[in-house]
């Protein structure tokens, strides 16, 4: 398992790119909820016009044999899909606006409950995270201080791509201790 700082992960990725709000904030989880990454990598292809919006002075960080752009579905976000097409995860940084800074597990709980998920468990992914398992094939961890999350929504995992999210994480815990 793996300790990511969440203010520092997020802010290397999910602030990089100014992504204009176009779901309600209460939507926090992703349009990758969807049956397969198969249609993660398409909607991720149709993406292209949402990088007008980006800085193009500042490049987003993405892992070898990653694709990377902003979620256009989720206000602080960014989609990553392998190259293969079978995984698909998206970053999200979450910032509670209403001031009661809900805890990772509160947060957790809160989601799976609206989605109709599996009740949250301590993640054996990443240290001090919370994950369940929607119908789907969603998989989703939430991590942070309170006030303070990211979500990370994946779609596609199994044991064919087991190393790509090993890899991918490890990714997301070096871009966390550069910053």
């Amino acid at each position: 398992m793996r300790h990511l700082t969440p203010l520092a992960c997020a802010a290397t990725l999910a602030l990089l790119a100014f992504v204009p709000s176009q779901a309600a904030t209460d939507d926090i989880v992703s349009s990758n909820s969807a049956a397969s990454a198969t249609q993660d990598a398409a909607a991720f292809a149709n993406a292209e016009a949402e990088m007008e919006f980006a800085d193009p002075t500042q490049e987003i960080p993405c892992p070898s044999f990653w694709q990377v752009r902003p979620n256009p579905s989720v206000e602080n976000s960014l989609s990553y899909v392998h190259d293969s097409g079978k995984l698909a995860i998206s970053v999200t940084y979450i910032s509670d606006q209403s001031g009661s800074e809900v805890s990772a597990e509160t947060f957790s709980r809160v989601a799976a409950e609206q989605m109709n998920c599996t009740l949250p468990v301590k993640s054996n992914l990443l240290n001090h995270a919370w994950a369940f398992n929607c119908d789907d094939g969603l998989e989703a961890l939430v991590y942070g201080e309170p006030g303070n999350l990211v979500l990370l929504s994946i779609s596609g995992r199994n044991e064919e791509t087991e190393n790509y999210l090993d890899g991918f994480i490890s990714f997301l815990s070096y871009q966390s201790r550069r910053n």
